[in-house]
């Protein structure tokens, strides 16, 4: 089965890449085949209008969502693609202190990322002060959901950003379920933060209000 096919198959969800062999691949080729021990990493909604054929963890931390799947076998409906959605902390996500309390531990770096946040909460700003925090100097963290930047920037305001650090924020608005939508976001990321294949890429999923209340784009 190639990827393409899978992404078409699921209706409910972007499925955005796959984990494969230790690693994440986002928006491999169509003409990519799945290996049978591949993952799917997909973003969904908490809870949408259709009834889905799979279950949706509620992320609110860090993780990665994945769905494991089976080559459907002859007289099995299409639908029928075996799934398994599981929750997984990402293990190089550890929190640090945001005081330093001794010279050598000011002198420590952490790590430089992008970082693409899908989906909006007022209190993001809590999870921006985190990752500011943890990572290096030269991160790059941008938020995609269709809550206008009016809204946001009066939560992430100028004097909040002149606070940080070591990551930038930007802004896109934007249907995080709309395939294309969140292809371009990440390519984007990568080109805006000059990111070599050595800086990982992470996205982030968070409820954003209007999963919660029973509504989500279309397009």
């Amino acid at each position: 089965m190639k990827f393409k096919d899978v992404r078409r198959k699921v209706q409910d969800a972007v499925v955005c890449g796959i984990f494969r062999s230790g690693g994440i691949h986002f928006h491999p080729g169509d003409d990519e085949v799945l290996k049978e021990t591949d993952k799917l990493l997909l973003i969904s909604p908490v809870c949408g209008r259709r009834k889905s054929q799979y279950s949706v963890l509620n992320i609110s931390e860090r993780t990665d969502s994945s769905v494991s799947y089976s080559e459907p076998k002859e007289g099995q409906r299409s639908s029928s693609v075996v799934t398994e959605l599981k929750e997984t902390r990402l293990k190089n996500i550890v929190e640090r202190p945001s005081k330093s309390f001794s010279k050598s531990s000011e002198c420590t770096l952490g790590p430089r990322e992008c970082i693409l946040i899908v989906g909006w909460r007022p209190k993001v700003t809590d999870m921006i002060r985190e990752y500011d925090n943890y990572l290096g100097p030269g991160s790059v963290l941008e938020i995609l959901s269709e809550t206008p930047i009016t809204e946001r920037t009066s939560v992430v305001n100028p004097l909040m950003q002149s606070q940080l650090k070591n990551i930038k924020v930007t802004h896109k608005v934007g249907c995080p379920m709309n395939y294309d939508t969140l292809k371009e976001a990440i390519i984007n990321i990568r080109k805006s933060a000059k990111c070599d294949k050595n800086v990982p890429l992470s996205v982030v999923v968070i409820s954003d209000r209007d999963w919660l209340i029973g509504g989500y784009c279309t397009g």
